[in-house]
């Protein structure tokens, strides 16, 4: 867990902005860190309320989206720089020379490539979010299934991709008993790789396994009834089936048939 200050004190050392004369103000890091948390949010389906909330697994993509941001704000600075400072943002601390060093002499390299520096930057990290976060843990990547594995076609030489991970499960079932008659409405499931709902029972509410009632491959129909079912407690849920035949089990509905 990590603090809102600790965080932008690593994404001002990701950007050479620690020592005096500090060229960024924090009102940008902070804007930057705000965005950055709702974009690790909504790419992987998570509700972080706050930077402490957010666990050791996905801060490093924190940071990095925050450095993102910084990155983009650093290359205007430099660009607006070039013409005598007019158009820079009064938080920021007017520079004199267009070029920044990025390394010191300390380290014995020195660079001078002023805005493309931080663009190309900018760039090559937004490249390793999208590589990292695909495969960062539980949740969507943009509404699209997030783990995966590459594999070159030895056919056509194109790039296929194969998931390693289930889809996203159903959230809701309601179960309606009418006689002996069970029928069950679930939320509709929208999902790039979705390849089917199962509709399935146990008498164990571990659902260990269940036997499968029904199979809908149109994920728009999102109803189904199980007729004449024996008296007793029973347990079902609808399970989503990935195109890779990975499936996730959602909510539980517990039925007790008269």
């Amino acid at each position: 867990m990590a603090t809102r200050a600790q965080v932008i004190d690593k994404v001002r050392r990701r950007v050479f902005d620690f020592d005096p004369p500090i060229v960024i103000t924090d009102v940008y890091y902070e804007d930057a860190l705000d965005f950055a948390l709702g974009k690790l949010c909504l790419d992987l389906g998570l509700t972080f309320a706050n930077v402490p909330a957010v666990t050791d697994q996905y801060l490093f993509l924190l940071i990095k989206l925050a450095t993102i941001e910084i990155c983009f704000v650093r290359a205007s600075n430099v660009a607006n720089a070039t013409e005598a400072g007019e158009g820079l943002p009064a938080d920021l601390t007017s520079i004199t020379v267009p070029d920044l060093t990025v390394m010191g002499t300390s380290a014995g390299v020195q660079s001078n490539q002023g805005s493309a520096f931080w663009m190309k930057l900018a760039n090559e990290l937004q490249s390793e979010y999208d590589g990292e976060a695909q495969t960062a843990g539980p949740g969507t990547f943009g509404g699209i299934e997030v783990g995966h594995l590459h594999r070159q076609s030895l056919t056509i030489g194109g790039i296929a991709r194969r998931l390693i991970d289930p889809g996203p499960p159903v959230t809701s079932v309601v179960a309606t008993v009418v006689g002996s008659d069970v029928t069950f409405d679930w939320s509709i499931l929208y999902y790039d790789y979705f390849s089917r709902y199962e509709v399935i029972r146990s008498t164990l509410v571990t659902m260990v396994d269940p036997e499968i009632r029904k199979q809908e491959v149109d994920n728009q129909v999102a109803t189904w009834t199980d007729e004449s079912v024996t008296s007793g407690t029973w347990y079902y849920a609808i399970r989503t089936v990935n195109l890779n035949e990975l499936k996730n089990i959602g909510a539980v509905a517990t039925v007790v048939v008269p």
